[in-house]
């Protein structure tokens, strides 16, 4: 196979996993608004959740795949700038992709209790400022 028709390849299956990526977020997306539409609380609702959960799991995998194909295609042809561009927007929805499923990190409370610790030694020494 030719170097063009593999680069070709590589950019064609990297646009179908984005359209996937397309899908799978619309298809989370009306889990969600249904779930949120709808005021009982029950286990119908959870089920919806996870399944919303799956689906962006699924999404999230789907753009690594489309990163993964233009890296590949981006290897094959290093000067073709709409793919590196391709690239560099590919990567930055798999990054949002990831701390939406992630969620926000915790805060470390180890410094805070160092200070704390500290200001208190320094209080009973009597060299509080």
């Amino acid at each position: 196979m030719s170097t063009y028709a593999s680069f070709e390849r590589h950019k064609q299956k990297a646009i179908e996993h984005e359209s996937n990526v397309h899908v799978w977020l619309e298809d989370s997306s009306e889990v969600l608004r249904k779930s949120l539409a709808d005021d009982t609380l029950h286990s119908g609702v959870a089920t919806r959740v996870s399944s919303a959960s799956k689906d962006l799991r699924n999404a999230l995998a789907q753009q690594r795949l489309a990163v993964r194909e233009y890296k590949e295609a981006s290897r094959l042809r290093p000067r073709d700038v709409e793919t590196k561009e391709r690239l560099r927007s590919a990567c930055m929805v798999y990054s949002r992709l990831q701390a939406a499923l992630d969620g926000p990190k915790p805060k470390p409370l180890r410094r805070f209790l160092a200070h704390y610790n500290l200001s208190i030694r320094y209080w009973d020494l009597g060299k509080a400022k």
